[in-house]
């Protein structure tokens, strides 16, 4: 079988590096393609993950995201039109969905961004929909439900649910404790064009903390760095969660899918997340593995820092984890 995998964001490398390995196992052939958006192709090319760089991201705006998807759409079926495609897969590619249809090929489109608008293109055109259980009561309302198939727990736990994370204890009292943070997406539809405030909140907690940003690109790489301070470092490569995991004692992410990944690893995990919570991380932070805050300044933070405790993922989420996984290994399968 020929599958087609588009890997559009960073988190999806992690979600599919498995994956893919499986399925070569079981003698499929697997094509990659990708587009350079945050750490994306720096974290395939560290896991010699054989892809196609194809496309680029078009922009915030929505025009520029219809304007994208068209352009790009097509830039993808050109490449994959004379490769056989059987199936097609993707976690959060819009993308996928459209060209696969064009390609008249079977696809299969998973999300857990109930609030993603490019979802209904996923919903419309893709032939199995997954799912994560958290978002069933909003799905069961919509008219393309009969597609859904719904997982357990958080995709997170679908490529973590083997992995065992080296935790450092923490204590307010250490000057040395490691805060990674991971601003939130500045393309994003909800970034509300805060960046100041978040520089501020690094500059006060680095009287007390080492901190070290994650961007994610050049754009915030160079506002960190103009901050200059000694404690708080910029990362200029894409760091793998496993390196991440040794050195942080505390997880600071304005959004996305290393707020969760960390979040079930058992690093004290704080979301300042500033749209409306998406129904995963809402199901994380009510299996207390994760803290929310809207409010951005250093007393808050602080605050919310001195009531985080250390709480592994529990045994049912690995095990969801793992059920989830040979579900979504599976589920490329059509006869």
């Amino acid at each position: 079988m020929n599958i087609w995998v588009d890997l559009s964001n960073a988190p999806h490398v992690n979600f599919f590096q498995q994956l893919l390995k499986d399925w070569k196992e079981e003698g499929h052939t697997v094509i990659v393609t990708a587009r350079p958006l945050s750490n994306t192709i720096q974290l395939l090319e560290r896991n010699n993950i054989n892809f196609h760089e194809i496309g680029r991201h078009y922009g915030k705006s929505k025009l520029a995201k219809i304007l994208g998807l068209l352009v790009r759409g097509i830039q993808l079926w050109r490449f994959l039109r004379c490769k056989k495609i059987d199936v097609a897969i993707s976690q959060s590619s819009f993308y996928s969905p459209l060209v696969a249809w064009m390609l008249r090929c079977d696809c299969v489109y998973t999300n857990d961004n109930e609030f993603a608008k490019g979802n209904y293109v996923g919903f419309i055109f893709a032939q199995k929909v997954l799912l994560p259980e958290a978002l069933k009561q909003w799905a069961s309302t919509k008219f393309f439900r009969k597609k859904v198939i719904y997982y357990s727990g958080v995709k997170e736990g679908i490529y973590l649910h083997n992995t065992f994370g080296k935790v450092r204890h923490f204590a307010n009292s250490t000057e040395d404790n490691h805060i990674f943070f991971r601003p939130e997406p500045w393309t994003a539809e909800y970034h509300q064009k805060n960046n100041f405030g978040f520089s501020s909140l690094l500059e006060g907690l680095a009287n007390k903390y080492i901190i070290t940003v994650l961007p994610r690109g050049d754009e915030q790489a160079l506002f960190f760095k103009a901050l200059n301070n000694s404690r708080i470092r910029v990362q200029e490569t894409a760091l793998t969660i496993m390196e991440i995991i040794e050195q942080c004692d505390v997880f600071i992410g304005g959004g996305g899918s290393m707020s969760r990944e960390f979040s079930f690893l058992g690093v004290k995990t704080l979301s300042t997340y500033q749209g409306e919570l998406l129904a995963v991380d809402s199901y994380l932070v009510e299996k207390k593995v994760m803290k929310h805050i809207k409010t951005i300044n250093v007393e808050t933070v602080s605050q919310a820092l001195e009531e985080i405790e250390e709480s592994f993922a529990t045994e049912s989420l690995r095990n969801d984890g793992k059920k989830s996984y040979n579900l979504v290994k599976h589920s490329i399968n059509f006869t």
